[in-house]
């Protein structure tokens, strides 16, 4: 597989990571560790929309 991209699984390789909507609202971090690690966190627009979001949900 020569043409993997190092560090990512095969089938994450040719994918987007996230839509460009979602990179406004989720920071997301990836790690270089073994397993791969990935941290995602909201973004201050992405606290922003958890009350709105949140009472939806009610």
């Amino acid at each position: 597989m020569a043409d993997q991209t190092v560090g990512q699984w095969p089938s994450a390789a040719h994918r987007d990571p996230a839509p460009v909507g979602a990179q406004r609202v989720i920071r997301r971090t990836p790690h270089p560790t073994v397993p791969p690690r990935t941290e995602y966190r909201l973004t201050l627009a992405g606290r922003e929309l958890h009350h709105p979001v949140n009472g939806l949900c009610r």
